[in-house]
């Protein structure tokens, strides 16, 4: 297929580029080199094994190339996290016969970590009168989540509430969505390598846009625990924020900006002129 044809020629070009010296940079943010099924898998392991530079979101994906580099001629390592997409909100007030609004967002590879949580969400929350569960992604995603959540046992009533995601309106979309929830959850498995090292970013603009989040206990994530809650049980931890959400929301607001500054567009920006000018007098 595609994919395939452009890893061929990829691979084509490598040794040509060495030959000529030719620095080689490589970005890193999926951990492609180790998934077997995937024509890119090659053509990932071969740019680790000659790359002069290396650039990473996270160090949780630093330590997942790792392992392909040539040992003999380590390429010079870069971590430059993603930026925030998001502008600073405050966190909402929770009101009386009003709905908790929760929000998921995300691409429909992570959809499957949210279908596993809305029946133990429905069956276990009781600590809010009635909930609001929105989908910020694709229609797929949404039409599992919405028949999952009508087959569940619930202790309070849930409305379900879907938003398609348009890449045209970002991060207007994202920002307007995040501003009126209260509670983004983003869970996930750190079991599994190709979601273990994910970047800060979901976390970050949830955070920033005024969202308490909750989230599984991936490497990034636990980098911010100081402005939200890492969780592998879902529903007590949902409940427990609800409970307390007045207390933490305050907290995190003067916490947030002190622990987020370097996922600033200014921040990435120096990160990516410090590289280029790194490269260039290579």
């Amino acid at each position: 297929g595609f994919a395939k044809r452009i890893a061929i020629a990829n691979l084509a070009a490598i040794p040509i580029l060495k030959s000529r010296q030719i620095p080689i940079a490589v970005t890193y943010s999926d951990n492609l080199a180790t998934k077997e099924d995937s024509p890119l898998a090659e053509l990932y392991r071969s740019l680790l094994w000659h790359a002069d530079a290396m650039v990473y979101p996270c160090q949780a994906m630093a330590e997942l190339g790792r392992p392909w580099y040539n040992k003999n001629k380590k390429p010079t390592e870069w971590i430059i996290e993603d930026p925030c997409q998001t502008k600073e909100a405050p966190f909402k007030d929770l009101t009386k016969q009003k709905p908790c609004r929760i929000i998921w967002f995300g691409h429909q590879a992570n959809a499957r970590y949210l279908f596993e949580q809305i029946p133990l969400l429905t069956e276990k929350c009781n600590s809010w009168d009635l909930f609001e569960l929105t989908i910020l992604g694709d229609e797929q995603t949404a039409k599992i989540a919405q028949k999952i959540l009508s087959k569940c046992k619930s202790k309070r009533p849930w409305i379900f509430r879907f938003t398609r995601w348009d890449t045209s309106k970002q991060p207007k979309q994202l920002q307007t969505e995040l501003e009126r929830a209260h509670i983004a959850i983003i869970p996930s498995d750190e079991k599994n390598s190709r979601k273990s090292a994910a970047s800060h970013n979901r976390a970050v603009d949830a955070v920033m846009a005024g969202c308490m989040t909750i989230a599984s206990p991936l490497t990034s994530y636990c980098e911010l625990h100081k402005v939200l809650l890492l969780t592998n049980d879902f529903p007590r931890s949902l409940k427990e924020g609800i409970i307390q959400y007045e207390r933490l929301t305050n907290k995190w607001t003067g916490l947030r900006l002190e622990h987020l500054s370097r996922f600033s567009k200014t921040h990435n920006n120096r990160k990516w002129e410090e590289f280029f000018i790194k490269m260039s007098t290579h």
